[in-house]
């Protein structure tokens, strides 16, 4: 993905609307047809964003089970090797995910 559509997407004004819909598992295509008729005015065509870059946002940045697995992989390595302390998790400062993750992984 580009950085142009990765910044498209990040500085959109319904860019937390964009995410939720697509955590929830909506289309790209069905978001790109929602932006398309939400801004309909020539001023607000640049809001309309494209559903390759959107389906390409997704793939890229919110393939949060692959992200989940990484964690689950790397916390039973931690476990193995004894070297929990200096485990590296996706979601940074957050006991509770690494917490979890180690329990999982036993």
């Amino acid at each position: 993905m580009n950085k142009t559509a990765l910044k498209k997407i990040l500085d959109h004004p319904d860019k937390d609307e964009i995410i939720s819909k697509l955590v929830l598992g909506i289309s790209p295509r069905d978001i790109y047809d929602w932006l398309k008729s939400k801004y309909t005015n020539v001023s607000e065509a640049k809001f309309v964003i494209a559903e390759k870059s959107i389906k390409s946002f997704q793939d890229n940045y919110l393939d949060i089970y692959s992200l989940i697995q990484e964690d689950l992989v790397k916390s039973k390595v931690a476990l193995a090797t004894s070297t929990e302390d200096d485990l590296q998790l996706t979601v940074k400062n957050s006991p509770a995910y690494k917490t979890i993750m180690l329990k999982s992984a036993e």
